[in-house]
């Protein structure tokens, strides 16, 4: 039992070296976006310690990025060279590698009358597809025939067929260079051995494409003409419903406040897990069983909050409770029986009208009585909504009202980020930096380190623990030019691991 704290202890003490470490100590004290790019790659010292022994010196840092993308190991280069291909450097073994510059393809070259074939040779014959039956082809035709003039015959497409097809035509006793002009890979319609001239070619006369030009101006304008003329009876239009727009929009508004109906459903309210704070669960009537997201779980409402319920009245099993709990959104109320520790019962939701009625002159329309019971339950309130739009906060909609009252934004909070220089945050902004818990102290002694986080990096410093001793310890690695992005790639990457 003592052994282990002291095993603990010598953990501590020796530190285990990151990625950074590793390569630095391998020979590669890179820059950081090198590091990442290896990192990527899963380039290990391991890894470049046996390409430094294959025979071709130290690789870069480029040359075993190279190498591990195209899956050229030091066995792979030991195999090329067993098998006597002529492998000068890591650019030739990679080369190799991506044109499939095989065993089988030299012997077969080679028995095609092609050996002795450097490696840049061979890339090149693989690169223009050049097979050992073409080449036997070709050195059937010309005996002496090397391997440039097959590369430059299958260039341009001369084959055996050509040639034959050719010779039909009267075209004998041609060299592999007349071949290689006759078969110039150049288009037929501007060739001049065509049975077409460029000329005859061209498009229509000048006239009929004049002709065609004033036919095309006469209708299009016909059209602007009808298409201006629809356009300013739409307007009018538009302008003569407008009024009657805004009065029944109006009327439809007053009418959906007065249609404010209950909203009931199943419920069930137990002791949450966290100290002082009821879990309320609620499933709608119509809810099938099936589908378990139907339930919305609020798992963090404070038992203050309810009234005719406490935790001691859960013990008593079949004790009939009505909890209630009133908020400016409405009044919420479960009522049933205690069973295994829970209220369990049916739950009513009677919204607050006046509460609607002010949400929507602020601009908060198509409320229902299902998204105010969710207002009731996260506590939001109109002068709170209100404080908000006050200090300009952009982009606030009935929906995002919610997770900004859940994540607790408020004008204080706002200031706190408005007072670092920032712009003011748009309410999604606000949100994602809250969600995430960008506290402005800490951006603050960030920006005291030389840094200036966009909004966005705000929440990538949260969310890839960006945090001021990392800042520190990542420059005492000697890293140069660091950025918010550069750092979060650090940690993405785990070059810190």
């Amino acid at each position: 039992a003592a052994s282990a704290p002291q095993e603990k202890q010598s953990d501590s003490a020796q530190p285990k070296t990151s990625y950074i470490d590793r390569m630095k100590a391998a020979g590669y004290d890179v820059d950081l976006d090198k590091l990442i790019a290896m990192k990527v790659q899963d380039v290990t010292p391991e890894y470049a310690q046996g390409m430094a022994q294959a025979g071709f010196g130290k690789p870069s840092a480029d040359e075993l990025i190279a190498c591990k993308i195209q899956g050229v190991t030091p066995e792979y280069i030991s195999s090329l060279k067993q098998q006597g291909f002529q492998i000068k450097n890591f650019q030739d073994a990679i080369s190799f590698r991506i044109f499939g510059v095989t065993p089988e393809f030299v012997a077969g070259m080679k028995s095609a009358g092609f050996s002795d074939l450097t490696s840049q040779q061979l890339v090149s014959l693989r690169v223009q597809g050049v097979t050992p039956e073409y080449a036997r082809q070709i050195a059937q035709e010309y005996p002496s025939a090397t391997v440039d003039d097959v590369i430059k015959t299958r260039i341009f497409h001369i084959d055996a067929a050509f040639i034959e097809s050719a010779k039909k035509h009267g075209f004998t006793h041609l060299s592999l260079e007349s071949w290689c002009s006759c078969g110039s890979p150049v288009s037929s319609t501007t060739n001049p051995r065509s049975n077409g001239s460029i000329e005859n070619q061209l498009s229509l006369p000048a006239k009929q494409r004049l002709a065609l030009s004033s036919r095309t101006l006469l209708v299009t304008g016909e059209l602007c003409l009808f298409a201006g003329t629809r356009q300013q009876e739409i307007r009018m239009n538009t302008h003569r419903l407008h009024v009657p727009l805004v009065l029944m929009a109006s009327a439809i508004t007053a009418l959906q406040s007065a249609a404010l109906e209950p909203y009931r459903a199943a419920c069930s309210i137990s002791v949450s897990e966290q100290a002082g704070k009821f879990r309320l669960h609620i499933d709608r009537e119509d809810c099938d069983i099936e589908y378990s997201h139907c339930g919305s779980n609020y798992s963090e409402e404070s038992i203050d909050r309810f009234k005719g319920i406490t935790p001691a009245d859960l013990a008593h099993e079949g004790a009939q409770l009505t909890a209630t709990l009133s908020a400016e959104a409405g009044t919420f109320s479960c009522s049933g029986k205690v069973q295994s520790g829970a209220l369990v019962g049916d739950s009513l939701f009677v919204p607050d009208a006046a509460f609607a009625a002010r949400m929507e002159q602020m601009g908060f329309s198509g409320l229902d009585s299902e998204k105010l019971q969710t207002y009731a339950l996260v506590d939001v309130e109109s002068q709170w909504a209100h404080s908000l739009q006050e200090i300009g906060i952009q982009g606030i909609t009935v929906d995002n009202l919610i997770p900004l009252r859940i994540f607790k934004v408020d004008p204080a909070y706002v200031h706190s980020i408005t007072a670092l220089g920032y712009d003011l945050p748009s309410a999604d902004q606000l949100i994602a930096m809250r969600v995430q818990g960008v506290d402005a102290a800490e951006v603050r002694e960030i920006r005291s380190l030389g840094y200036q986080p966009t909004f966005d990096e705000l929440v990538q410093i949260r969310i890839f623990k960006i945090t001021p001793e990392f800042i520190r310890r990542m420059e005492a690695r000697g890293l140069k030019d660091l950025t918010i992005a550069k750092l979060v790639q650090i940690r993405i990457f785990k070059l810190d691991e």
